[in-house]
């Protein structure tokens, strides 16, 4: 493997592309403690993170598609919800969605919601069954999410410790779009490795899984 390649650009010249030195260039923009820093962490993150299940290694958390699947077999077996859930999933699939996910069912059973009455109804569905199915999917969710973080040296390991690493006048952002607790986990465990030299490394946590977490207490 070579630490670099070659790239023609679209007026046939070509130029010298190093990933190596993209990536030193990109470490060395980030060190200095004087610059505002903020973190993305998308949906595939988690799948980093392999684990041991018996048979081989399998994400520690699965992506959307295979938590779908693992609340829809929950869902399968609520005698309850059952009937409900099929009906919820059948109607977003005929909205044009080929293959729903818990985010595309959830967000319709909100809205369903949303416009019935306490005691009202609609489309067939009761609020209740809908407020119902609701909190069981996410429920379900919470549970499958829950994870520890087997070992210290998971990525997200890594960048809490490059984090607490550097002082800092302004404290890094992390912002993620995942269900999951795990940024928070590894952020906590470097600070407590921490000897406090860099009390600003990281004191702010912004996540999208607040409202999970309050729905599902």
């Amino acid at each position: 493997m070579t630490d670099s390649a070659v790239v023609s650009g679209a007026s046939g010249e070509s130029s010298t592309h190093s990933p190596y030195r993209r990536a030193t260039d990109l470490l060395q923009r980030l060190a200095p403690g004087k610059m505002r820093i903020g973190f993305l962490l998308g949906a595939g993150c988690p799948l980093a993170i392999r684990v041991d299940d018996g048979s081989g290694k399998k994400p520690l958390i699965p992506d959307i598609a295979g938590l779908t699947e693992q609340v829809k077999q929950f869902l399968s077996m609520d005698e309850n919800l059952k009937a409900v859930a099929n009906e919820v999933w059948n109607r977003v699939s005929l909205r044009g969605i080929a293959v729903p996910t818990i985010e595309h069912v959830l967000s319709h059973i909100r809205t369903l919601a949303s416009l019935c009455h306490e005691d009202g109804s609609i489309d067939g569905f009761s609020r209740k069954s809908l407020v119902d199915l609701d909190q069981s999917i996410c429920k379900k969710v919470k549970e499958v999410v829950n994870q520890t973080l087997p070992t210290g040296d998971a990525p997200y390991h890594a960048l809490a410790s490059w984090i607490q690493a550097i002082s800092r006048e302004k404290p890094v952002e992390i912002f993620t779009t995942n269900y999951d607790l795990i940024t928070g986990t590894s952020i906590r465990e470097a600070q407590a490795k921490s000897d406090s030299r860099n009390s600003k490394g990281i004191d702010r946590f912004h996540a999208s899984n607040h409202a999970l977490r309050t729905r599902t207490k």
